[in-house]
């Protein structure tokens, strides 16, 4: 595209409402007429101290104006989830009357119990804001929505807020959030400029869209590796929504999207009530956007195939999960071919649609309450009616692997028992140290079904973009389905998460001073974060390149080829054994003493197969061209999860050195 432009002024009534609000400041310009707001609570320009759009809100301004309204109102209270990676707060707001806060733990408690309909039983409202950093119209709208709730006079909210807990993430993605504000205020102009070839609406290598790490959070609800996703699920659990709503961008030349969606690419496991309740839902969507003459599409190009995303993973926890896409500005305000998008428009959908979401689920309360009762009903049923029992998982020679898995369904409120004796099934036995158990009849069971199933086919096989998602594959779990469970032995209790798995401590640790070398296997999903730290702390480590077996404790034991070795004659530091004590205890790996360099099978340990080990230097090429999230990836398991460092230097200044 060349980057003269001729700008044409387009009298459409589209670009009109586009670009209407392109000064609003107040928040009451963005709210419903005729509210009367209590003049006690500050709002977004008494904190920030200028008007929602105006500019980009940081993180940190958005977290202060939360706490303002925290202080000034008995209806809000907000809570830290956890922190980011960037160490930045995870706020979730919740939002009710005076009576319901004053026994939310009792409501929340009432909860676990599905099978119970409670005659004072609230709606509760989940609604998640901007998961992506660069999508911004959700954050802004979240604090509109936060200052309506608390400060509003009138009946109909006070109506609001007795009936249901409204519970706010207002920025789902902290760190990505900020990046994304970085480079467009960095870029932006004092002028506004809606050129679509600026550099405001184009962002550097690393975009804001993911957390630190590059992660997409919205595609993380199912595997739980990131922490952002691993401190909301704690939370998600704890208030077991009746719906979600979940705040989203699309691209610029589109209007606002929100679902249905394509009614053939549905995951059989989403209840039919669930469609039946987001269609209903729409309803009052299409209403509020009527009214402000807004343009919207739904039953259109999204899926519902996937349960890891935020409107999704809901459908399969007993509540209903609902997706709005706002056209992006990319920055304050972009030029596209209906007109001038601006910020301000795109904020002002995401606070109609949070509000038509409050209100629909409000007026239909009991529909949605009795949708959750019955889902789990259902749920006995159909986990009744499977031809099998559940799911026999076993992991010999990982024991960081299967502490990991178990730990994922543990978040996913799924139990997991584990065997106490050998059960066999056909010829494999699966033996007790290593083996867990997943029955299917639990109230998580269409979880278990999305994490265990391996289908290769639907109706329709479009996918929006992730089409596997099979928990055990992705981790190398091996997994068995058990058809009768005569003779499976299991605990009393469902699995919990001990701290020292193995109980290797920095005191029972063996390491005798007097061994002539140490040996450990590279099973472990740690070992080569063990590796770097024993090569950094300049202990000389070799490899083996084949098998071999040697004497431990008077038995034969082998190990094969790829193991470590550390021979004593190498070694030139007088702490060097305790350091690999610690290193042993921090990685939780056991490391094995050898009394001598004679092996009865396979090579011995000075033999020249045994080749030194080096530190290793990692260099990462990045920058435009190369793919973000993988780049992300490759540093969240290397520097995050191993702890070797690696040095990331962008395309053209490799090219220039």
């Amino acid at each position: 595209m060349s980057l003269s432009r001729t700008f044409t002024v387009v009298f459409s009534a589209f670009s009109f409402f586009y670009v209407f609000l392109a000064q609003a400041a107040s928040v009451t310009e963005y709210l419903p007429a005729g509210h009367i707001y209590n003049k006690d609570i500050p709002t977004p320009h008494d904190v920030l101290g200028f008007g929602l759009g105006e500019r980009h809100i940081r993180y940190d301004q958005l977290s202060n104006y939360i706490k303002a309204i925290d202080s000034h109102s008995d209806l809000v209270q907000t809570t830290v989830m956890g922190r980011t990676n960037h160490f930045r707060e995870q706020l979730l707001v919740t939002i009710t009357s005076e009576k319901n806060h004053a026994k939310l733990n009792e409501l929340l408690n009432s909860r676990a119990d599905f099978s119970i309909k409670k005659a004072d039983e609230p709606l509760v409202i989940w609604l998640g804001y901007s998961v992506h950093g660069d999508e911004l119209s959700g954050a802004n709208a979240a604090l509109a929505v936060i200052y309506h709730l608390a400060a509003s006079e009138n009946q109909s909210v006070k109506a609001w807020l007795d009936d249901t807990i409204i519970v706010m993430e207002p920025s789902s993605n902290p760190d990505g959030m900020d990046r994304f504000v970085s480079w467009a205020s960095d870029n932006k102009g004092t002028v506004a400029n809606p050129d679509p070839n600026h550099i405001e609406h184009h962002q550097g290598w690393r975009t804001g869209r993911g957390n630190h790490f590059e992660f997409d959070l919205n595609r993380d609800w199912l595997l739980l590796s990131q922490v952002e996703t691993q401190n909301r699920m704690a939370y998600f659990q704890r208030y077991q929504p009746n719906i979600v709503g979940d705040f989203h961008e699309l691209g610029s030349d589109k209007s606002y999207f929100f679902q249905p969606g394509v009614a053939t690419r549905i995951n059989p496991l989403t209840p039919k009530n669930n469609i039946t309740l987001t269609h209903l839902m729409a309803t009052y969507h299409a209403k509020a956007l009527d009214k402000e003459n807004h343009l919207y599409f739904s039953q259109e190009q999204f899926d519902d195939f996937y349960y890891g995303k935020g409107s999704t993973y809901p459908d399969i926890n007993g509540s209903v999960g609902i997706l709005f896409e706002q056209a992006s500005s990319m920055g304050m305000q972009i030029e596209t071919d209906s007109g001038i998008l601006t910020l301000e428009y795109g904020i002002k959908n995401h606070i109609v649609t949070s509000l038509s979401t409050i209100e629909g689920a409000w007026a239909n309360k009991d529909k949605f309450i009795e949708n959750r009762k019955t889902f789990y009903e259902n749920v006995e049923k159909e986990a009744k009616q499977e031809k099998f029992n559940g799911y026999l998982i076993t992991e010999k020679h990982d024991s960081y692997r299967l502490t990991a898995f178990l730990s994922k369904l543990k978040q996913h409120h799924i139990d997991v028992y584990k065997l106490t004796d050998d059960f066999k099934v056909k010829s494999t036995v699966f033996e007790p140290a290593y083996s867990y158990y997943i029955p299917l009849n639990q109230p998580k069971y269409k979880v278990i079904r999305t994490l265990f199933d391996t289908p290769t086919t639907f109706v329709d096989n479009t996918f929006y973009d992730v089409s596997g998602w099979t928990l055990p594959l992705a981790m190398n779990i091996e997994f068995h389905k058990v058809n009768s469970t005569r003779g499976l032995e299991l605990a009393e209790t469902p699995w919990k998460q001990q701290t020292k798995q193995l109980n290797i401590t920095a005191e029972n640790t063996k390491l005798e001073t007097d061994a002539y070398a140490y040996v450990f296997e590279w099973n472990d999903f740690l070992a080569p974060k063990l590796l770097n730290q024993i090569l950094s702390a300049n202990i000389k480590a070799k490899v083996a390149t084949e098998s071999f077996t040697t004497i431990v404790e008077g038995k034969n034991q082998q190990f094969e080829a790829g193991s470590i070795v550390i021979p004593t004659a190498l070694q030139d530091q007088t702490n060097w054994q305790e350091l690999l004590k610690e290193f042993s205890h921090n990685s939780q790996i056991s490391i094995t003493a050898l009394t001598s360099g004679h092996t009865p099978e396979g090579a011995d340990i000075g033999s020249p197969s045994l080749k030194i080990l080096k530190p290793i230097k990692v260099l990462l090429i990045g920058g435009k061209g190369v793919s973000e999230t993988e780049a992300g990836e490759i540093l969240f398991y290397l520097d995050d999860t191993l702890n070797i460092p690696v040095t990331v230097i962008e395309k053209e200044s490799f090219r220039q050195n």
